[in-house]
């Protein structure tokens, strides 16, 4: 079964992929082809696993006070984004732990329907949630029985020091979820620095990078915490050594004695007080593990084209579940695909981004300018893209549209910019003040930027 490949089409699942040129491919999703959906697998119970439809929504409210009829209360939802299903959890008193029952699924009315108010569960009755007159909402039609989907479960192959969990139908489609330690039973996490990287251990126990934990009113032995109850606590602690906007840097311990002594304590800036915070345990540090004690891991990038996907692998080369990502080798950017104005799907850079125009460079009001906050990360380089959203006329974004591309080309530092009357489309002069992030842009047309399209296989 474990031929190296993360997914496998079925006789009646079937893999979807967004595809380049070059032949860069990236899963998607699965197509059922009996539904004539798409659908993905979810964890609907402790041990149940059906392919779910992705335009499905979880709700916890009703259209009737007797809280029979599931809703969800529009608050313009795009039409392309509108739910098809609404998936509703068990009644049963609430628990901190994933419930054992399966949820009930419901198909969705097309368009929403006038609603004065909505009901939801509490103290074993029904209680309405008041909403404003004229309200829209989405409901419920029909149950749709969960057996009416696909049904998959989980099937383990060793791979050396890991071993690979998929996910399988009953007509043979496969998905792989995650990795563990063969030795120790724990989920793998990658952690990358640059091309290498390893398989460390996913811990469920941790060390915190600020407001660290301690075992003594003084402050000085510092101990791991965690609020697990509802899964066994992992051997391992993740130590978070530095967290920025530029990423993490963590480290491996083992954990040790779990501290049963009263409460715990932290800082407060230079004071040292009691934590007393519910349900929270603390474990004694053991020592640190290093990283190259754990399975090795590298970036491999598949296509031959343009836009490349980054995956990561293990030694043999063997997909894992990590998440991977386009590259545009041409713009040297990590990319994203987006419905542009061409009605198409390209790969583009979001990390610059813009919705509507408040700021024109030019008397006609056609060349926007990009006023965003600085990179979170590094420095920007002149030129860049910025993503422009589409928005509707009021002003909303509406992602069913396609979206704009421009180029920041150099920095604005005109006295004067311009603004546009959206009643009448009149352009006036107003004067502007210097910003260091203000840019004048370009329009860049779509087909500059590379094609992805979906191919089900």
């Amino acid at each position: 079964m474990d031929d190296g490949s993360p997914v496998a089409s079925g006789t009646r699942l079937r893999t979807r992929h967004q595809v380049a040129d070059g032949g860069a491919r990236l899963f998607l999703s699965f197509y059922d082809s009996q539904r004539q959906e798409p659908c993905s697998p979810q964890q609907v119970s402790p041990t149940q696993w059906r392919c779910l439809p992705p335009n499905t929504v979880y709700t916890t409210t009703f259209s009737d006070p007797a809280c029979s009829t599931p809703t969800l209360v529009d608050q313009g939802i795009p039409a392309c984004e509108r739910p098809g299903y609404l998936l509703v959890p068990p009644v049963e008193p609430v628990v901190m732990c994933p419930s054992p029952s399966a949820p009930r699924l419901y198909s969705a009315a097309a368009a929403s329907m006038s609603v004065n108010a909505i009901y939801e569960r509490a103290d074993g009755g029904c209680v309405p949630l008041p909403q404003p007159p004229g309200s829209r909402a989405i409901v419920a039609t029909m149950e749709v029985p969960l057996t009416s989907l696909v049904a998959l479960h989980e099937e383990q192959a060793e791979r050396g020091p890991l071993v690979a969990h998929f996910l399988v139908s009953d007509d043979k489609a496969r998905q792989l979820a995650r990795l563990t330690l063969r030795d120790s039973g724990v989920e793998a996490l990658v952690m990358m620095t640059g091309d290498a990287g390893v398989f460390a251990p996913f811990a469920n126990v941790y060390v915190a990078d600020t407001g660290k934990d301690y075992a003594d009113s003084s402050c000085t032995t510092e101990v791991a915490y965690s609020f697990g109850t509802c899964s066994q606590l992992t051997p391992y602690v993740t130590v978070f050594d530095e967290v920025t906007a530029c990423g993490v840097r963590s480290s491996i311990r083992a954990r040790g004695a779990e501290l049963t002594t009263g409460s715990g304590f932290t800082k407060v800036g230079a004071t040292c007080m009691a934590d007393a915070t519910p349900n929270k345990r603390r474990f004694a540090l053991g020592p640190t593990i290093p990283l190259t004690a754990f399975p090795p891991a590298r970036l491999l990038w598949l296509g031959t084209g343009a836009l490349r996907v980054q995956a990561q692998v293990d030694e043999q080369g063997r997909a894992t579940s990590g998440q991977a990502s386009w590259f545009d080798t041409v713009a040297g950017v990590t990319c994203t695909p987006e419905l542009l104005t061409d009605a198409k799907v390209h790969c583009v850079d979001k990390r610059n981004g813009m919705s509507g125009f408040a700021l024109f460079s030019d008397a006609a009001c056609t060349n926007p300018i990009y006023d965003g906050p600085p990179p979170m990360c590094g420095t920007r380089t002149v030129p860049f893209d910025v993503f422009v959203a589409p928005t509707d006329a009021t002003g909303n974004i509406d992602r069913c549209a396609g979206a704009t591309l421009r180029r920041a080309v150099r920095r604005f530092t005109g006295a004067m910019a311009f603004v546009k009357d959206p009643a009448t489309q009149s352009c006036t002069q107003v004067p502007f003040t210097a910003s260091p992030n203000a840019y004048e842009t370009d329009l860049v047309p779509p087909s500059a930027r590379e094609l992805v399209t979906i191919v089900t296989d």
